[in-house]
């Protein structure tokens, strides 16, 4: 099952989460989770949520929305 750590990696911290972005979370993890359960293998979660500097740093898009 997926966890919301798994996503957010900590970075909710530095860059706390408005109240969209925890609706959207929480219907992430939903979509996420019936989707694993489909696939029937484990899956790690590499590349979660990527705020400011962080998305920079990977060499994401400025209009990423990842």
């Amino acid at each position: 099952m997926i966890l919301a750590h798994e996503i957010l990696m900590g970075r909710e911290r530095s860059f706390p989460l408005t109240s969209d972005l925890l609706d959207n979370l929480g219907k992430l993890i939903v979509s996420l989770n019936k989707f694993r359960e489909l696939y029937g293998e484990k899956m790690i979660v590499s590349s979660g949520w990527r705020p400011g500097h962080y998305n920079d740093w990977a060499g994401g898009s400025k209009n990423s929305a990842h």
